[in-house]
Order: C-alpha cells, then structure tokens, then sequence
C-alpha cells in the first residue's frame, strides 16, 4: 500500500470516500499544500459538477434547519447589523431560511460575497485545485470507475467492496433547481473557474447520475 492522503472537498462525498479507503491520511477539508510536506507517495481529491454540489449544500443545510423543533425560539445571530452575510453555523437561527428558496439561498450566499465570509461549502473547488497535480481525481458523475482505479492505485488490488453513500440527501436532480435563468447565470459567474478548469458544463453528469444513484445510494442524490 502507498503512504496515501485523500484532499476531501466538501459535498464531493468527501465522508464515503474517507470510510471506504482505511489507512489513507485525511482530515476534513485540508488544502493540498497543507499535506504535501508530509511525504505522502499518492494524494488524490474528488470534484462534482458545481451546479450540483450547490444544490447538494442547499439541501444539507434545509435539511439541518429542520431537525430542530419548530417552536424553539429563533433570535438574531449577534451582531448581524455589522455582517454582510449571516454566518453559516447561526443558519438555523434564521426565520426566514425555514421556507427559502433555491434562487433566495443563491442570492444571499454569491452576491456581493466577502472571501473569508465564504463557507467551505460554498467555495469554489479550485480553492482546492489550483495548480496542484494530484495523482488521481475521482469525478462524481464517474464515481464508482475513478474510485475504484484510485483504490487499485494504492492498495495495489482491485476494489472488491460496496458503494455506499454516507450522508446522502433525498432530493430531485439538480437542474430542476435552476428554473431561473437569472439564478443559473450568477452561480454560472461564480463557479466560472471550476466549470472551466474541471470541464464541466451544466448538463454535464445528467445522464450518469441515474446509474450512480441506482447503484450506490438507493434513490439518495449526492
């Protein structure tokens, strides 16, 4: 087995791929350049179509604020009158984000945006990519293939177990999120470096989702 380090993007199914490589270096949502003085022999990432892994953000937070009980009391995070964006962790503490839409969730979080305001969900993925030459990347719309020439690449024999999504929200495929073409054309904007250095476009993914989701997770989209 190679001395391997796995650079876990967030909503790139960072948690299934962590549980299904034991013995591979990983802590959550680490940059390449805080691993590759560690003298690790293989380092790898996975990435995701933008367009969906926005959605796939939008729907785990929905999903967070309503597992808590709906008569707690809910109070302005401090200071909000002095923040250009709400913090993310004080979501939950937010009237209107118990009903928002996708286009309203859009607006709020990638407009007028502050960098170090930005939540790691949020970031582009070439936060993580950008000229860094990593020994494989497994895509989403590809999973079960580039995981599985991945795996073979460290432990040196073939990937024998299941696909099995952790964390995986129920919801429906993600262009139906972008009925807006407005809302389309500013997460278009704000991803412009991921779709261009990852090659993707938005349809890209439509059809070989279906055969991951049939597969890997039971109906639960990534």
């Amino acid at each position: 087995m190679l001395k391997s380090a796995y650079v876990a993007i967030p909503k790139t199914a960072s948690r299934t791929i962590v549980s299904m490589t034991p013995c591979v270096y990983s802590e959550m949502h680490q940059t390449y350049n805080q691993l590759r003085h560690k003298d690790f022999e293989y380092i790898f990432t996975s990435v995701r179509n933008p367009y969906d892994r926005l959605v796939s953000a939008f729907c785990f937070l929905r999903r967070r604020h309503r597992q808590i009980p709906i008569d707690r009391p809910l109070r302005p995070p401090m200071n909000m009158n002095r923040m250009r964006r709400p913090n993310i962790m004080r979501w939950e503490l937010l009237e209107d984000n118990r009903h928002m839409e996708f286009g309203e969730f859009v607006y709020m979080w990638l407009t007028d945006f502050v960098d170090d305001e930005v939540n790691c969900m949020f970031q582009p993925q070439t936060c993580w990519t950008k000229g860094v030459k990593y020994n494989s990347i497994i895509k989403m719309e590809n999973f079960e293939r580039d995981f599985a020439a991945t795996y073979a690449n460290i432990y040196q024999e073939e990937f024998t177990g299941e696909f099995k999504r952790i964390n995986a929200t129920k919801r429906e495929q993600y262009q139906t999120y972008y009925t807006d073409t407005a809302v389309k054309d500013v997460v278009a904007e704000y991803y412009a470096a991921d779709l261009e250095s990852l090659r993707y476009s938005f349809h890209d993914g439509e059809a070989t989702r279906e055969g991951v989701e049939e597969t890997c997770c039971g109906g639960n989209v990534f």
